[in-house]
């Protein structure tokens, strides 16, 4: 019995908790009961280590041989599935597993597990030890064993190399313990293979206990490429690995935390193989937190807080505090920033609960997980400075341990809570100290990296935005509006310096420009820096009245939430929850994000609608938007030809253009409209010098499509969208351009043909006589990239690609437009030129035109604002790009692209005057009444130089 722990040790150095039992004392107990053939005694210690050890194989093992003695070989039979599965490869759970199939009359079976369990022997005492388990079995069981003990024999004498080979085993282990390779192991490979009957599992179960030995000697790299090669080894597929393959997946979740989507999807995988083991452990409650952070990242809420309510229920079975803690942590910050005081309430108990309990563990790091919600529940019960102190406390130890990425979260925490007290210097400096450490903290990431952890931290950025607002500082809080935005898109222009000032700034604008810097403090309030060659200000507003009003006009009859309860019409500063009137005690909770969201949608449907019903809601959106936009600064623009707008958030996908003044006049019939990234981008467009002697216009259109498919796509799940991305995001990082697999899976086939685009480039044809088209089969991606490798791509003053085009917010790598799809196929290419793919070409353009649906749109982030199309036509060489907020009519499309390129080509105009004045033309009616729409001109948003 004594050779079941032969990889005990191993097993217990590989525990993921710090909190594991030392079950050496209990494993004594057993093996006195055993000598002692106390059957009820060996029972009550299996137990026992099940209770105090559920991820170690041992208890289990126990358990199963206890059964065989209590002649109760279904149960013994189901405790060595799950030791198997916590533990693939033991000789000691091969040699029970074996007693088992003997006595259940399977004697092929038997002799089979006792081969191989003596192929993994290490020296010659186990036939003496085994042969001592089948007598017990004999004695109590009063069955008689002799063949049995005879293939114990026939296994003793046809193993005499494996302790030879089982020391190189253990000499490689010592290597992979220092994250070192070891030849050895294919040796050792080698010689298993060979054995009958060959064990499938030893080599994969090798690549596992060799990824865990180089993870925790710290050579990460190669530990995750023996992961990931363990998951790809067949053998693990239908074996009885549950436990080994969750924890892969565990372990590769730690990967991801700058990727919530590939968090998620590792912790979730681990999860479900999970069930197969049918017992709690230590390692599922690891799985189901990892899980949890990632619902957090992804701002699943809701879902977040389900978890953690099933993660007390799962730490409670085992006895878990450390996971109880994180759980009603979790659940405590839900409800934290809840507006009612019965659920405050409610989160500083969950709150108080959890910090207790890491108290009483005596673990700082939990400790400061939790202390910046607890500071939180604190400040919201009226315990003001008890808060402040704490999450000082907590900021001075993260700082002293190193833990940037929690004090720069604590320091934010300090900063609101300075600014809720009106200490608004305080608020700045706290607010700077959270920046400071994101802009140290992330100059070494990768830029993926870098969007995630600024998307992340862009509260403390906002939150110093809010302060220098309120202190009036226009200087600093302008380099601090274009520090938070284009991050990413400024890293692939390589822009060097951090922000611009406000002098550079000023320096580049012309006498009639107006520079207008956006940022949102919070939910339908609005801070923006006004900036001329002469002067700078800042403009706030917050009309918190009118959008309680609005939500009750428009939004609430949107999301079909009542305005009234049994006849009683509801206040500015009430609303219905839960069937119940609830009165903020502060209006400014009755407007939230979800509502402000909402409005911004509602805006965007009624922009693209031509129904002459809704022109009535049209307008009053547009009015709000400029109420809140335009007229408090309005004062300041005056006089001005040229307003240049630099948005956050949401205002991306909004065109100022339409919004409309007190006389009903849109903001372009007075001002030219025009958009950047950032100001960092556009003074590093400014620097762009293209040769003057370029050919004119490089115009694709009329491309054929495949037939679109016929049949309702079925929805994907989260996970597999996931995946999908996942899959995705490895193949463009190995460079890979055939994405058929990704987009057939997301549902990307044919498309309906669009006569209008092949109209739309010969008429340019006509405009521009020495104009390259490429239409129908010319219009292949494979051509496309012909021009980009031979540098004629860069010999055009314009771009121009009339097609189908989508934006995905969800996976924003494949924001796109199709190209013609040939029968037969493109050659390596999917058809399908995506935005990867775009930000890779060489093109000196002075204007890139997507004429397609939705071009601008994109996946917003904080810190970045939309990536998408835009950034990657700027990336490639673009200086400015004409791109669409929403799908476009054939004809308006065509008449006001004829419009433009009539004023760059004819009337020598240039690329913002061309555009402006072709929106104003279509807007006069003299093209038509159906063309004076903003449906049809107000789509195409300037970006750029």
């Amino acid at each position: 019995m004594k050779k079941l722990f032969t990889t005990l040790t191993f097993l217990c150095f590989f525990s993921i908790n710090a909190i594991a039992q030392d079950i050496s004392p209990n494993i004594t107990s057993f093996m006195e009961f055993y000598a002692k053939d106390d059957v009820a005694g060996m029972n009550k210690i299996a137990n026992e280590i099940t209770s105090l050890a559920p991820d170690n194989y041992a208890g289990y093992a126990f358990k199963g041989f206890v059964s065989i003695l209590k002649n109760d070989l279904d149960n013994a039979e189901k405790y060595m599935t799950i030791a198997r599965h916590i533990n693939p490869i033991d000789q000691g759970s091969y040699g029970i597993s074996s007693y088992i199939a003997f006595l259940k009359g399977n004697i092929v079976e038997a002799k089979k597990l006792m081969q191989l369990s003596f192929q993994l022997r290490s020296d010659d005492t186990l036939m003496e030890v085994t042969l001592g388990d089948i007598l017990i079995i004999e004695r109590i069981t009063k069955k008689n064993l002799t063949e049995l003990k005879n293939i114990l024999k026939l296994a003793n004498t046809s193993t005499t190399g494996s302790p030879a080979i089982m020391q190189k085993y253990y000499d490689c282990f010592q290597k992979w313990n220092k994250g070192k390779e070891c030849s050895d192991i294919n040796i050792v490979k080698s010689y298993f293979e060979k054995q009958t009957p060959q064990n499938t599992l030893f080599s994969a179960n090798a690549d596992y206990l060799k990824a865990l030995s180089f993870y925790f000697a710290q050579n990460y790299t190669d530990a995750k490429i023996t992961f990931n090669s363990f998951l790809k080894n067949p053998a693990i597929q239908n074996n009885e690995t549950a436990y080994s393959v969750a924890q892969v997946y565990y372990y590769l979740s730690l990967y991801d935390d700058f990727n919530a989507e590939n968090l998620y999807l590792n912790a979730d995988k681990g999860l479900t193989v999970h069930e197969k083991i049918g017992v709690p452990t230590l390692l599922k409650c690891q799985l189901m937190l990892r899980k949890m952070i990632a619902l957090g990242n992804l701002g699943k809420s809701q879902e977040k807080l389900l978890m953690a309510q099933k993660l007390i229920v799962e730490a409670k079975k085992l006895d878990f505090p450390y996971m109880e803690a994180q759980a009603n942590n979790s659940i405590g910050a839900f409800y934290l920033m809840d507006t009612r005081a019965e659920n405050r309430q409610k989160a500083f108990g969950y709150l108080k609960q959890a910090y207790d309990t890491a108290k009483s563990l005596n673990d700082e790091t939990l400790v400061n997980l939790i202390a910046p919600n607890y500071a939180i529940a604190l400040w919201q019960q009226g315990k003001k400075q008890d808060a402040m102190q704490l999450t000082s406390n907590t900021y001075d130890v993260l700082l002293k341990n190193k833990e940037y990425a929690k004090a720069q979260l604590t320091a934010n925490n300090l900063g609101f809570m300075s600014f809720m007290q009106n200490d608004f210097t305080n608020a700045a400096t706290m607010f700077k100290k959270s920046v400071a450490i994101t802009e140290k903290y992330k100059s070494k990431l990768s830029s993926a990296q870098k969007l995630a952890v600024m998307n992340e931290h862009s509260s403390a950025y906002g939150g110093l935005i809010m302060s220098l607002q309120k202190l009036n500082n226009v200087s600093e809080l302008f380099s601090v509006q274009d520090l938070n935005r284009s991050r990413l898109l400024r890293d692939n222009l390589k822009i060097k310096t951090p922000a611009i000032s406000l002098s550079e700034t000023q320096k580049l604008l012309k006498e009639d420009e107006v520079l207008l810097y956006y940022s949102e403090a919070g939910p339908g309030e609005m801070i923006v820096s006004v900036i001329t060659k002469t002067s700078a200000s800042i403009g706030y507003n917050f009309p918190i009245d009118n959008w309680l009003k609005i939500k009750k006009e428009l939004v609430n009859l949107v999301n079909k939430k009542p305005n009234k309860v049994n006849n009683y019409l509801l206040k500015l500063d009430e609303e219905i929850i839960d069937g119940n009137v609830l009165k903020y005690n502060d209006k400014a909770q009755g407007f939230t994000a979800n509502d402000y969201d909402t409005y911004v949608t509602i805006t965007q449907d009624l922009l693209r609608s031509t129904k002459p019903d809704m022109k009535p809601f049209q307008e009053k959106v547009l009015h709000q938007w400029y109420d809140f936009l335009i007229k408090p600064i309005a004062s300041k623009i005056t006089g001005k030809k040229t307003i240049i707008i630099s948005g956050e958030g949401h205002l991306n996908y909004l065109p100022f253009e339409t919004f409309l003044n007190e006389q009903n006049k849109y903001l372009i019939q007075n001002y030219n409209v025009k958009y950047i990234p950032s100001v960092s981008v556009w003074a590093s467009l400014q620097n762009r010098k293209f040769p003057e002697n370029r050919k004119s216009i490089l115009a694709m259109g009329g491309a054929t499509y495949n037939p679109p498919s016929v049949s309702v796509p079925s929805g994907k799940s989260i996970e597999e969208i996931f995946q999908i991305h996942d899959d995705i995001d490895k193949k463009i990082n190995a460079n890979e351009s055939d994405l058929s697999r990704e987009l057939k899976a997301l549902n990307f086939g044919g498309a309906n043909y669009l006569k209008g685009t092949l109209a739309e480039v010969e008429a340019l044809k006509i405009i521009i006589p020495d104009a390259l088209i490429l239409k129908g089969d010319q219009m292949r991606e494979s051509n496309l990239k012909k021009l980009d490798k031979s540098g004629e791509l860069a010999n055009y003053k314009w771009i121009h690609i009339a097609t189908h085009g989508f934006a995905l917010d969800n996976i924003p790598e494949l924001s796109g437009v199709m190209m013609t799809q040939p029968v037969g196929g493109d050659g390596n290419e999917d058809t399908f030129l995506l935005a990867h793919e775009i930000a890779k070409l060489n093109i000196k353009a002075d204007l890139a035109v997507l004429s397609a649906c939705e071009t601008a749109l994109g996946k917003i982030y904080g810190g970045e604002g939309v990536n998408g199309l835009n950034s990657a036509f700027l990336t490639a060489g673009a200086n400015n790009t004409l791109l669409s907020l929403w799908p476009v009519s054939d004809d308006g499309t065509k008449l006001f692209m004829i419009l433009v390129y009539n004023n760059l080509y004819t009337k020598k105009m240039s690329v913002e005057e061309s555009i402006n004045k072709a929106k104003r033309d279509m807007l006069s009616g003299e093209h038509g009444a159906f063309m004076k729409e903003p449906s049809i001109w107000a789509p195409f948003v300037l970006n750029g130089k």
